[in-house]
């Protein structure tokens, strides 16, 4: 009974290939089909798995086996790859966050320090019309002061003369009232 399954397996097996070869190649043969897949090297490696599936005791197990095997490597492969992935996006995502809201805060420092130079400009501003009302008060105060020195020069020299005729009227009274 075991050797009939076998049999019945392998007339499968051949019925596969054969289907797969007529639909890959409706028009060619199955024998020009082999061919051209033995000029491949997946077409030699795709034959010689055929052939030591056949000579074998059980081809359509060990392939199933087989394939079963790589479907499992590849899907912790893609499994391992699909979590260094996502582990990288989670960490680029959080560097991202990071890096928005270090520009936030830089973009904020930006804007206060536009205002500040803002502020200091227009103080810039005030404090030299106020320097330059300063200066032209300072040298009004200085002509100012010239002419208050001129002025009490001359009225000094009027006093002197002054003090100086007073003495001599006096000194004139003094004598006329000795004699």
């Amino acid at each position: 009974m075991g050797n009939n399954n076998l049999s019945t397996m392998k007339q499968f097996f051949l019925l596969g290939l054969i289907l797969c070869g007529a639909v890959v190649s409706a028009n060619e043969g199955i024998l020009s089909f082999v061919q051209k897949a033995k000029e491949t090297t997946f077409g030699v490696t795709l034959m010689g798995t055929i052939e030591l599936e056949l000579s074998s005791g059980a081809p359509g197990d060990y392939l199933v086996n087989l394939l079963t095997k790589m479907q499992g490597t590849l899907w912790n492969d893609w499994t391992r790859a699909n979590e260094t992935h996502n582990s990288f996006q989670a960490t680029c995502t959080q560097e991202i966050g990071t890096l928005q809201n270090e520009l936030s805060g830089h973009s904020k420092n930006i804007i206060e320090s536009k205002k500040t130079i803002s502020s200091a400009n227009q103080k810039l501003a005030f404090d030299k019309v106020e320097l330059e009302n300063s200066q032209r008060q300072l040298g009004d105060t200085r002509v100012n002061r010239e002419k208050l020195i001129k002025n009490r020069e001359e009225e000094a020299k009027e006093y002197d003369q002054k003090v100086s005729e007073i003495n001599e009227a006096l000194e004139t009274l003094h004598q006329g009232q000795n004699l």
